[in-house]
């Protein structure tokens, strides 16, 4: 979700709540529909205007903890307003204001996703950043620096081929696509072409 979509959600939300006062629903269930828009409207400014995400590793992961919790119930209350097998169900009903609601949940459950997506993003970003802290302490343990290149000689014996960072995470040219390559003459292609 981006943040134009997050706008443009708290927009539509106005507009239809215009449109529920014009349709003439009842002020009590106008006044849960002006409730789930005013939430709406503060959950989109809080997500843009403030520090949400937490600092330290172990709240980023109580914080995805909880959201995926939040976003399972959410879907869970969703999935359960839109059953068909009721009866009458929402669209048999259909009643503005609970289409309304089901619509303003759905806006949430893309905060939440957007919520979960970044807080992933830290943690991963986070757990990136402790493994290039380790590195240091790896090669003091004795850790290789360089080792010849994981390629095919091309045609000469492994002592000329390159020399790359013995960190490298792997290469993945034992896989059967990659094989191919080898029968059309692909067999000479240089170290930086390998995945």
């Amino acid at each position: 979700m981006e943040i134009r979509q997050m706008i443009q959600d708290v927009a539509r939300a106005k507009n239809d709540l215009a449109g529920l006062v014009l349709d003439g629903v009842t002020p009590q269930r106008l006044k849960r529909c002006t409730s789930a828009a005013a939430d709406l409207e503060t959950a989109v400014s809080e997500i843009l205007g403030t520090a949400w995400i937490p600092q330290t590793s172990s709240e980023i992961s109580a914080a995805i903890y909880c959201v995926n919790g939040n976003l399972r119930c959410l879907r869970s209350e969703i999935d359960d307003a839109l059953d068909v097998n009721q009866s009458p169900n929402i669209f048999e009903r259909a009643q503005p204001d609970e289409l309304f609601r089901v619509w303003a949940a759905m806006a949430f459950g893309r905060l939440l996703e957007f919520q979960l997506e970044a807080l992933m993003a830290v943690r991963d970003d986070d757990r990136l950043a402790e493994r290039s802290r380790d590195l240091p302490v790896e090669r003091a343990l004795g850790r290789c620096l360089v080792h010849a290149a994981d390629v095919d000689p091309a045609g000469r014996d492994a002592v000329g081929d390159h020399v790359v960072p013995g960190l490298v995470v792997g290469v993945h040219a034992h896989r059967p696509q990659d094989q191919d390559g080898q029968r059309y003459g692909d067999d000479d292609e240089g170290t930086l072409a390998h995945r």
